[in-house]
């Protein structure tokens, strides 16, 4: 990596974050993740009529990724004529392929209804962050719902997208978003997903395992900085309660800095002689995902960048 490729890279990068925190999430009829998904539904019925849907899903992924990736590379390799314009349209495209201020948006309406005892109101703008039925739920389970999913965010829209981009650039961002966008589309354990969906399932797997490790650490380390570390019950055993990584590893590791129960009802049980998650602990979470964020950023993506650029 020579020198101008370094500052371009990190030009990109220091834009792509600015625009997140001055303008927040795109429109949804132009965010990244609802154009991949209609891509993907157009093209969907297409790979289904074959008899093997475990190789046809497989075939789908495949097939998607080199048309965005392929699409993005031709688009962006032309924009170099124009550098401006490249810089640009790369800040925008990186931008796509991570979220960090929705987190705040979306949970501060959630912590007040909690702390003012609106449950139905809790229930209701949880249930719309999380995207499943909480209409059954107290406090406590509602609370462990949004931590769960702030710290599933973390993952799959703070760390992944940035370590990807450390060594790969925009094309890695943008692939690891693409992988989660067709298995929140196709990789449901359901009816018709469960063979159809398979290879995008065990891909989501595959790109998360590091980064889902890297966010367990780096919640970690932010608990001792934020001096929110208690004695709790061991790590271990609370990552592995969970059903998958990506939820083990950085839930986990919270559960188990301030010793709270975590608990999806019929899925997991973290730490059963924890304390309760309430808003105060949702409040922690939120602060931990954005100190996750800059140490991410500091620590790992930075650092990764630079020592490239020392690579022969």
């Amino acid at each position: 990596m020579d020198a101008r490729v370094l500052e371009t890279s990190l030009t990109i990068l220091i834009g792509a974050i600015l625009l997140d925190f001055l303008f927040g999430e795109p429109r949804p009829y132009i965010h990244p993740s609802s154009l991949i998904r209609k891509i993907g539904a157009v093209f969907d019925p297409y790979f289904r009529v074959f008899r093997h849907k475990v190789f046809s899903g497989f075939l789908y992924d495949v097939f998607i990724l080199l048309l965005i990736l392929g699409t993005t590379f031709i688009i962006l390799y032309f924009l170099r004529l124009l550098y401006i314009a490249y810089i640009i349209a790369a800040i925008v495209v990186f931008k796509g392929t991570f979220s960090l201020s929705r987190i705040r948006d979306e949970v501060n309406p959630i912590v007040e209804a909690l702390e003012t005892e609106n449950i139905d109101e809790a229930r209701l703008l949880a249930g719309r962050f999380v995207h499943r039925d909480l209409t059954k739920l107290d406090a406590h389970l509602i609370s462990s719902a949004v931590i769960e999913r702030i710290f599933d965010d973390l993952v799959n829209f703070v760390v992944t997208p940035f370590f990807y981009f450390s060594f790969l650039g925009i094309l890695g961002a943008l692939g690891s978003r693409v992988i989660h966008v067709l298995d929140s589309s196709v990789g449901q354990r359901n009816r018709r997903n469960f063979e159809f969906g398979r290879s995008t399932a065990i891909l989501h797997t595959l790109i998360n395992y590091v980064p889902s490790r890297i966010a367990g650490i780096l919640i970690i380390a932010g608990s001792s900085l934020l001096d929110y570390r208690v004695l709790g019950g061991p790590f271990k055993s609370m990552r592995l309660a969970a059903d998958t990584a990506t939820v083990g590893w950085p839930v986990g590791a919270f559960a188990s800095s301030l010793n709270l129960r975590m608990e999806r009802p019929g899925t997991y049980l973290m730490n059963e002689g924890g304390f309760l998650p309430s808003a105060k602990e949702i409040r922690k979470a939120v602060r931990q995902f954005y100190l996750a964020f800059y140490l991410m950023i500091i620590l790992i993506t930075i650092p990764i960048m630079i020592g490239l650029y020392y690579i022969p």
